[in-house]
């Protein structure tokens, strides 16, 4: 069975517009679409950047978050993105986010993630001259993830899933007898 596509606008909280991101979540649920993320900027100085406005910027996120319904979802990350500020690199080797979501740029190069966008280390390859299908189930393509290292990342955002996936993974995981 085929599902329609589920369309989102993401909301990146900084210090010039937190304010208005329970409106933006208002005119999102308005504008029809299903679902509204929100998420904290990342940017070099961590979660510094968010001194002195932190707390009512997300107080604010959660008041955003009223205007879920049935039919429009309101998914606030701001907190989690901060954590992922503070806990900066990961202490992990294997990124599994990178098998499941993927950035193309309007450079036509595909990379690994948001964050490792626009620079050698993200980049996967390019699709200005192959099909995107073709790169993404070419060897050179299961190569580059097998050889990257998350752990060189200077930070992550999707340090909670990656855990998971790890977790999940895991040739023992924790909970294995609980079935």
């Amino acid at each position: 069975m085929l599902h329609a596509p589920s369309i989102g606008i993401g909301f990146v909280v900084m210090r010039d517009n937190w304010p208005e991101v329970v409106e933006a979540a208002r005119v999102a649920r308005e504008l029809g679409v299903d679902n509204f993320r929100i998420s904290a900027i990342f940017q070099p100085d961590n979660e510094r950047y968010f001194a002195g406005w932190y707390e009512q910027a997300q107080a604010l996120c959660r008041k955003a978050e009223e205007q879920a319904t049935e039919d429009f979802r309101v998914f606030n990350l701001f907190g989690e993105r901060l954590e992922d500020l503070r806990r900066q690199q990961p202490d992990y080797a294997f990124c599994g986010y990178q098998h499941f979501t993927t950035y193309i740029g309007a450079d036509l190069n595909v990379y690994r993630c948001c964050n490792t966008a626009y620079n050698t280390r993200g980049r996967i390859g390019s699709i200005r001259q192959c099909r995107f299908r073709d790169l993404w189930r070419s060897a050179a393509k299961e190569a580059d993830f097998t050889s990257f290292d998350a752990r060189a990342c200077r930070r992550c955002q999707f340090n909670r899933k990656n855990r998971m996936v790890l977790y999940a993974i895991a040739r023992e995981p924790a909970d294995v007898a609980f079935v």
